[in-house]
Parts: C-alpha cells; structure tokens; sequence
C-alpha cells in the first residue's frame, strides 16, 4: 500500500497544473481540511482508499490509487474537488511527508514552465481587429470555429495524446477569448466554443481510440475542465434574465445539442449529460419541449440516448409518470442516469415525483447491480444510490425506506450501514454485522469499544474469545503474545461482569486444549495468566 500511495502522489502532481490560480486555491483549501484535523475514518482496500471528509456537511471520498482522476466525491464535482485532495494528504501522510510532495510539485512547474517558454505556437487571437457588430448567430460561429481549429491543427500531430489538453487549453481558451463582450451573448459564445471542442476530442478518439488507462492519463482531465466551464457558463445564463434577442441563438441551440447528443463517439455519457444540463436550465419552453419530442421520433438508432431525452423532456413537463414508462420499456442501461431526475426533485423538495422515482429505484437497483463486472462500480452505484435514498428519507421525515436500503443492498452498503448503525448507537446490530461479514472488531478506534463496553460489556466476550482463537491459530510467538493482551481484557471484563468463575472456567480449559503448545504455555506464564 505504500508503494501505491507513494506513486499516486507523483501522479497527482502530474494531473495538477501549478500555474492555474484556480488549481492552487482548490490544493490549498484541501490542505487547509487536511491540516485542521477534518479528514477522518480511514479505509484501505487494495488500491483503494475511503475516507470521510467534513466541510460543512459529511463528505465520502472514495480514492482510486491506480487512476486518481476516477476517484469519487459525495459532492459530485466533476473534477478532483478539495474534498478528495484532502483525503488524499490525510492518506499520504501516513506514507510519505506532504511538505515534499508539494515542494516537487512546485520544482515540476517550474521546469515545465522554462520547457514551456520555448514552444514555437499558441493559438492567438486573430490578427485583424474585431469588427464592431460581432455576428450573433451560432450558424456563424460554426464555420469561424472551424476556422481556428485549422488553424490550430496545422501544428499539432492530432493523433497524439498531447492533442487532448492542447484542445482545451489552446483551442477552446483561445476561442473564449474571441468572444462578443455583451452578456449573455459572451456566455453563449463559450458555450458554443465548448461544444466545438468536445466534438474535437470525440472526433480524436473515434479516429484513434484508447485504453482505459491513457484516457485516463491523457483526456480525463481535460475534458472534466471542459466541461466545467461549459456547465459553469450555463448556469451564469440561467440565473439573468435573458433579452428578446437572444431567442433565436437559444433556438438555435436546440438543433446544436441535439447533434451532439447522436455525435458517434464513446462519450456517450458526457453527451447525454451535456444535452440534460441545457434543456434543464436554458431550453425548457413548452413550445420547445413539444417541437423537441417530434424531434426525437425521427431519430434511428441510439435507443438508450433517445431514451434518457424523451425521458427528460417529459420531467421537464411535470410528466414524471409518463417519464418512469419509458424508462421501464429501456434497456438496464438507463438506471443510473435515472439519479438526476431524483436528485433534483428532492432538492426542490417534490415528494410526488421524487417518490416515483424512488419506487422505480428500489425495484430495478438488484437487477442493475448484477449487471456490473466489478465490486468498485456496484460500490460506485450503491454509494450514490444511498444518498439518495437518504434524501427522500429525510424529505419524508421517515428513515424507513433508508434504512431498507442499507440492509438490502448489503456487502456493497457495509460502510454505510455500519456508520448508521454506530451513530443510532444500535451497537449490538453493528456488532452482528462486523461478524457476519468478519471484521476485526479489536482493530477498531479504541472509542468505539469503550462506547460498546459502556453499553453492554457482556457484547465484547464473544469477539475477544474469536480473536484469542484465530491468534492461537496463526503459531507464532507474535500472535500468542497478543493472545495474552486480548486475554487480559477478557479477565477485565469477566471481572467487571461479576463472572470471575466463567474467566477461570474459560482459561481451565484453554490451557488444556493448547498444551503441546509450548510458545503459548510460556506466554500465558509470563504474562501471569497461569501459573506452574
């Protein structure tokens, strides 16, 4: 584990562009969380890392040691967020000095600043001055964008993954800068600009299509900056009221979208999400809707994305239940994308419709879940799933549903269960669930057994006789001598209970059924649990 954290901190200086502002003000509040003691309940499994992060609300980070751009965040930003670069320093603190690894990380920036300073071309603004009317119309913008990426591509080797952060970082940057000054036709622009650059990265990767691992590497990054800031663009949009004006351009979007939303690449996921997040918070007319859901009936082929589209079209529509038929005629594939329909009426504390949603949700979450080829992807799904289920659950002011969730969607909800469990302080349940699914209850925080003891001492015997058994087991001096620790609480707690006869029945005949074990005999004397 080591190793793995140690190398992930090298990867994580990779991913991380010192010379952003925005980047170094996200790794210091991560710091900030780190160093003010708000990371906590660490979990190491494989290469896998869960901790709990607190700002302002409990956070679950899930770290992916092997591909950190994967990592997840209860907070659902699409990039690393401070919460999950604050669970990675509490991580690698146990490992390594974070001083260091920030300390490289500044020295890497600089060297790739000088490396930088001697690149032959940027994409620059045009060398013409703007025109004073700045034309207003997307059918406009297209070819002037093609236009630009021309003239970007002709020194770039496009079938190279540098293409990638180049598209966003030269092409798409060097767009925002051309546009009209006046909002909101600035913010459209750039959203426009946008979409122009993630058609670029599809077209990259239908040409040349990559593994897993150089996706991750070498787009994942990038195309999450992308996104941002077309999300980001969208929503200054939403909340201004907009001009007679700019109606034809938002019209015009409509067509633009749409396209997107059938662009044969294997972002399919990011252009359903895309096409979602501007019917949601800039297209949502009745009129529109209506010509839109035409629209989607001449389409042939991409069932799962005409789907998800008619599907929230009708959500837009308050038609929830004629949304949930055609997501029951779908292919499994739909499930997860059901979570925003969710998410967002119970935000807006809608409990008619979320409720619909949570019903479909408890039927088809089983079957979903075996559809999945790994533990980390149900893990994924059920962690999302359960804040869900929470939500409702607490619009509803009933922990009923919650709480069935968490049985049912056992081993993949042991984390939360347990942790809803502790703090209801149903510590007999949570006992039975650490033993069924053969936890180690004696590595736990020390608190936790004192919270248990305080309750009931007589819960603890039963852990620490399994414990004292599987260290006898092992046969090396190491385990026997931590046999006689957990055999002196044992005595303590015997005693505490008013059963001193059961601790010396119990010891009777432990030393009899471990006789030809010398190592152990000597330990027991030693540690003056027998004596000759």
């Amino acid at each position: 584990m080591k190793e793995a954290i140690l190398q992930a901190g090298e990867d994580l200086i990779r991913l991380l562009d010192y010379q952003d502002e925005d980047v170094r003000k996200l790794v210091k509040k991560g710091l900030t969380l780190y160093r003010q003691g708000y990371v906590y309940n660490l979990k190491e499994l494989e290469h896998y890392i869960g901790v709990v992060v607190y700002d302002e609300q409990e956070q679950m980070v899930l770290l992916n040691l092997n591909d950190l751009s994967g990592s997840e965040c209860g907070c659902q930003h699409p990039s690393f967020c401070a919460h999950r670069l604050a669970g990675f320093f509490y991580a690698y603190a146990t490992k390594g000095l974070v001083g260091n690894l920030l300390d490289k990380w500044k020295e890497q920036s600089l060297s790739s600043q000088i490396t930088s300073s001697l690149d032959a071309f940027r994409v620059q603004k045009s060398a013409a001055p703007k025109s004073e009317k700045f034309s207003y119309s997307v059918q406009e913008w297209m070819p002037f964008f093609e236009q630009r990426y021309e003239q970007f591509a002709k020194t770039k080797l496009t079938r190279n993954t540098s293409l990638y952060p180049e598209l966003y970082e030269d092409f798409f940057k060097g767009l925002t800068k051309e546009a009209p000054s006046p909002s909101p036709y600035r913010e459209l622009f750039i959203i426009h600009a946008g979409l122009a650059a993630f058609r670029k990265i599809c077209d990259g990767l239908n040409k040349t299509p990559l593994s897993k691992q150089t996706f991750n590497t070498f787009v994942r990054t990038p195309l999450s900056q992308l996104l941002y800031d077309i999300e980001q663009r969208i929503y200054t949009i939403s909340q201004t009221s907009l001009p007679f004006s700019a109606d034809d351009l938002l019209y015009e979007t409509m067509d633009q979208i749409r396209t997107l939303l059938f662009y044969s690449s294997p972002l399919q996921y990011e252009r359903i999400e895309l096409y979602r997040t501007i019917w949601s918070h800039l297209l949502k007319r009745p009129k529109w809707l209506k010509e839109e859901k035409l629209a989607l009936q001449e389409i042939n082929g991409f069932q799962l994305e005409c789907d998800v589209a008619l599907s929230h079209l009708l959500v837009l529509e308050k038609r929830d239940d004629q949304a949930v038929a055609v997501v029951n005629q779908s292919d499994q594939a739909i499930f997860p994308y059901t979570f925003k329909w969710a998410k967002d009426h119970i935000s807006h504390k809608n409990e008619q419709q979320a409720r619909i949603w949570v019903t479909y949700m408890n039927k088809r979450m089983k079957a979903y879940l075996r559809t999945l080829p790994s533990y980390q992807g149900s893990r994924a799904i059920v962690s999302m799933l359960l804040s869900l289920f929470e939500g409702y659950s607490d619009l509803r002011r009933d922990q009923t549903i919650y709480t069935e969730a968490l049985r049912q969607l056992l081993p993949y909800s042991f984390v939360e269960y347990s942790q809803y469990l502790y703090e209801k302080r149903q510590l007999r349940a949570w006992l039975e669930l650490q033993a069924a699914f053969r936890y180690d209850i004696l590595e736990y925080d020390r608190s936790i057994l004192k919270d248990i003891e305080t309750e009931n001492p007589k819960w603890l015997l039963p852990i620490y006789h399994q414990s004292v058994q599987q260290l006898i087991e092992k046969k090396t001096r190491s385990s026997y001598e931590e046999a006689v620790q957990h055999l002196k609480e044992l005595k303590r707690l015997y005693k505490k209970l008013q059963d001193e006869q059961g601790f010396t029945t119990y010891m009777q005949q432990l030393v009899q059924s471990t006789k030809r074990l010398r190592a152990l005999q000597e330990a027991l004397k030693k540690g003056k649990l027998v004596h000759d």
